[in-house]
């Protein structure tokens, strides 16, 4: 009985953890172009937006309150929350992760 309520509780905890995410809007500096499901995002600023409520999440990338792109993602534990926002791009610059500044969790795109 102990070892389901502490499953139960984890499961909860976990769930409004993951959910804390729903509606987060953070700004996002592109140095360089990136690419995004076959979409460049050209250097700049950008707002993004990430919405869902459980791993699976779906990230739009918005200028002058106009969607450039979305994508699926997942949301990865990451440790401590980073300082500054990072962009993680492959060899043909399509965008990897986002790691924003103040979350705790990494930003994974589905390939």
């Amino acid at each position: 009985m102990k070892i389901v309520s502490k499953i139960l509780m984890f499961a909860l905890v976990l769930g409004l953890a993951v959910s804390a995410f729903a509606g987060t809007v953070k700004n996002v500096e592109l140095k360089s172009d990136a690419v995004l499901n076959g979409t460049t995002l050209k250097a700049g600023a950008y707002k993004v937006t990430i919405d869902g409520d459980g791993p699976d999440v779906k990230v739009s990338f918005m200028q002058k309150n106009k969607v450039i792109a979305t994508g699926d993602a997942k949301l990865v534990e990451n440790g401590a929350a980073p300082e500054f926002s990072a962009v993680v791009r492959d060899s043909k610059n399509a965008l990897q992760e986002l790691r924003l500044a103040g979350l705790k969790s990494k930003v994974v795109f589905n390939q």
